[in-house]
């Protein structure tokens, strides 16, 4: 049977008869060695696949903190063109509140000074209670214009 067998090989492998010289090559296979090799093989793996996440992750949080640096970089420079405009409005509101100012746009309206001013003392408000204002030279007054005590206001009588 055995040689049965042979010929059956024989003709499925399109060989004659075989030698010595053609064995087939076999080997012992050591199952512990190849698990170590698996193992270590899957370790590496992992430890690229760690690096190259924390690598991607720390890339992630220099352009998140990039973008934020430039995002306050842009405030920090509206601040500053916001508070030179304000400076700017404030110094235009001082020149246009100068008396002198005034006076001279009043004139370039048509307006006249009054031959006789009459003063009035504003009251305020502070936190719901009236605080009245006095009179900076009740002497220097018209005659016309007397200072109620009671109010600390002035009216003006017709003559």
């Amino acid at each position: 049977m055995t040689s049965a067998a042979q010929q059956s090989r024989q003709r499925a492998t399109g060989k004659g008869a075989t030698s010595k010289s053609q064995r087939p090559r076999l080997r012992v296979i050591d199952h512990s060695k190849l698990k170590r090799e698996s193992r270590r093989r899957t370790v590496v793996i992992g430890v690229i696949l760690f690096v190259a996440g924390c690598l991607f992750v720390t890339a992630f949080v220099q352009a998140t903190l990039v973008q934020r640096q430039h995002r306050l970089d842009q405030i920090n420079s509206e601040i500053v063109v916001a508070k030179e405009r304000s400076a700017q409005l404030e110094r235009d509101v001082m020149i246009a509140s100068a008396p002198v100012v005034i006076v001279e746009r009043a004139e370039v309206l048509g307006m006249v000074r009054s031959q006789d001013p009459v003063y009035l003392v504003a009251n305020q408000y502070v936190a719901g209670r009236l605080i009245t204002g006095q009179l900076p030279n009740a002497g220097a007054l018209p005659a016309s214009v007397q200072l109620d005590s009671a109010d600390s206001t002035a009216t003006e009588t017709s003559e």
